[in-house]
């Protein structure tokens, strides 16, 4: 008798096992490479979502306008006193046509969660095709960083111009002027980036990190109220300003954060007061340019604790650059590129 060709059931066992074991481990090895793909995919668009959104609010607070750049405030108008008090500045309307002491538009305002602030707008498309713009930046309900055109400040100081000047008009040209859409009235919104689930902000005034800033503060001596400081014909007090700088952390999705420094060039207008009198004695620039250094071909900023208050020397702040930090891990670590 013959024997048979073939397999014994236990053989196509062992041989089914193997098969469906290799098979397996197969599937199981592209699976994982297949999810670390797309992990790493993933990780990487988050990165340049933050490396956009870093890149480009920085970008935005560099344009901020400083509000001595344009129209000034109101001087003293009572030439035949001799000096006056803030509150008489203030309440004094008898040069009609004259801006305010009050009335500069032109700010920078801002808070631990978001800013606003005053660009020149230079755009063919749109009408006027030259204006001054507020901004103002945030996180919305969509988990996007925005930028948000708030009002039109050139239209606004004209409408109060005209309505200073012809107070007498029967309806409001005030309100008339700036309704008007395409002063840019109506807000407009642009996103920066997406996938954002907070946003912090710190500005540096020279000395210390401030959490708000408001350019119209007024910059009085120690233990001196601003009501109590005496100004001469010509003179008027000496306000906050632009920061010297803002801190900006960005939190993603997944607890992830990145921060940078961004420094505001148009703060080199800002006014000094004289630590007595309270009263302007330079621009405010020069010292802070002086201090700045470069290091090589990148820039290093000094690396900073976002949850603590930061005592930073800003000597080595440069006027280019970027800083990121990613602390998921509660080390530091520093990227520098140009």
């Amino acid at each position: 008798m013959r024997p048979r060709n073939g397999f014994t059931l236990v053989e196509l066992l062992i041989a089914s096992f193997i098969a469906a074991l290799t098979l397996s481990t197969i599937f199981l090895t592209l699976n994982a490479s297949i999810r670390t793909f797309h992990a790493g995919e993933k990780s990487m668009d988050l990165y340049q979502s933050a490396r956009t959104g870093m890149e480009r609010l920085a970008a935005e607070v560099r344009l901020a306008i400083n509000p001595e750049g344009f129209w000034k405030r109101r001087r003293n108008p009572g030439a035949g006193a001799s000096t006056t008090t803030l509150a008489e500045l203030v309440s004094r309307r008898d040069l009609p046509g004259e801006v305010d002491l009050e009335a500069n538009t032109i700010t920078f305002k801002g808070s631990r969660a978001n800013m606003s602030f005053v660009q020149i707008e230079a755009d063919s498309r749109l009408s006027p095709s030259y204006d001054l713009r507020e901004y103002e930046f945030k996180v919305n309900d969509d988990h996007q960083l925005v930028k948000i055109s708030t009002r039109s400040v050139l239209a606004d100081q004209m409408a109060a111009w005209r309505a200073m000047r012809f107070p007498d008009e029967e309806e409001s040209y005030y309100a008339a002027f700036i309704a008007d859409a395409q002063y840019g009235v109506e807000p407009r919104e642009y996103v920066l980036t997406d996938r954002v689930t907070a946003l912090h902000l710190r500005y540096w005034d020279g000395e210390k990190w401030r959490d708000s800033w408001d350019s119209e503060e007024i910059i009085t001596p120690e233990g001196v109220a601003a009501e109590e400081i005496p100004y001469a014909p010509g003179e008027r007090p000496v306000r906050l300003g632009l920061p010297l700088a803002v801190e900006i952390v960005l939190t993603f999705e997944g607890d992830k954060s990145f921060y940078t420094v961004s420094d505001v060039p148009a703060s080199l207008l800002n006014l000094i007061p004289h630590e007595k009198t309270g009263k302007v004695i330079s621009r405010g620039g020069g010292r802070y340019l002086r201090d700045r250094h470069r290091r090589g071909s990148g820039v290093v900023l000094p690396s900073m604790d976002i949850d603590q208050p930061a005592a930073v020397d800003f000597s080595n702040l440069p006027g280019v650059g970027r800083l990121i930090r990613q602390p998921d891990d509660g080390r530091r670590s520093e990227t520098r590129y140009r």
